[in-house]
């Protein structure tokens, strides 16, 4: 049975001896729903879809506004979706102001606030563009941004840079482009297969880009684990490997205060060959100790 809005419209449109069908053109919809209205089955009615109407049938727009029954909006399914329609309704923004502002369809927009899914994430650069259209900083999305690396890792390190990163909604190309350095870097970071032991440089980018203390980041670089020494104990070989590791240098610390090659670091602490006086002394310089009497032939 039809409503006071569906008799208001057929009593408009007979006057004007249209068919449904040719009112439905002129409204931009099907006739079928054209139809519903008529017997008032539910249908959706927005200001657009009043103004066409009222053109349509030339009638007053503030008569059918009165007459078209309240929209019954449903709560949003998920947390992002609840956010998104508090932080919107806080600008005073409709569906389709906000999706001007972010250029897409409005429907995407009905399609964050309301869809089902309740575990639904979105990418860092949809929680980019959402926080700068609703003013706010990208970190208010942090929880509802999906991170493509899931995998766990057991790196101290990797997981405080890991969660940061998250915390600040980038992902890790932006992170990489931040340090001067590829995507596939900072993944090697965070998963602990580039534990940054002896790379001092890369901390303090690191701490920078993620607003973090350094301090904090140092307190989690993995310590320095020697490999094991095969060389005879009580020789030149055994004393220049002991001290430099005492002071926790590397080799290619070593190479870069003796200006010797690493390929010659290498062989002096193998014992493969006996170095000269002079480049005894240039080590021994290096590593900032004198050779016992022992080793002094």
């Amino acid at each position: 049975m039809a409503g006071k809005l569906g008799k208001f419209v057929r009593a408009h449109r007979l006057q004007l001896h249209l068919s449904q069908a040719a009112i439905a053109k002129l409204v931009g919809i099907g006739q079928r729903q054209f139809s519903n209205i008529e017997i008032s089955v539910h249908c959706r009615f927005t200001p657009e879809r009043i103004k066409a109407l009222a053109q349509a049938l030339q009638c007053s727009f503030s008569k059918l506004k009165t007459l078209a029954p309240k929209n019954q909006e449903k709560a949003p399914a998920t947390a992002l979706g609840k956010f998104i329609l508090e932080q919107r309704k806080r600008l005073g923004l409709s569906r389709q102001e906000l999706a001007e502002k972010l250029q897409v369809r409005d429907k995407y927009i009905r399609w964050l606030e309301m869809g089902g899914s309740k575990s639904r994430k979105i990418i860092y650069k949809t929680a980019q563009r959402l926080a700068e259209a609703l003013k706010l900083e990208p970190t208010a999305f942090s929880n509802f941004v999906v991170s493509p690396n899931t995998k766990e890792t057991k790196s101290g390190l990797g997981k405080l840079v890991r969660a940061r990163r998250l915390e600040l909604c980038i992902s890790q190309r932006q992170l990489a482009k931040k340090i001067g350095k590829t995507c596939q870097t900072v993944s090697y970071i965070e998963h602990g297969a580039l534990p940054l032991n002896s790379n001092g440089p890369m901390l303090t980018k690191l701490a920078e880009a993620l607003e973090l203390d350094l301090a904090a980041l140092e307190a989690l670089k993995p310590k320095r684990q020697a490999k094991k020494f095969n060389a005879k104990p009580n020789t030149l070989a055994a004393f220049f490997v002991n001290r430099r590791m005492a002071l926790g240098l590397t080799r290619v610390e070593v190479k870069r205060r003796t200006g010797l090659s690493i390929n010659a670091v290498f062989k002096v602490e193998r014992g493969i060959y006996r170095p000269s006086q002079e480049t005894i002394a240039k080590i021994c310089t290096a590593l900032d100790c004198k050779l016992p009497p022992l080793y002094l032939r």
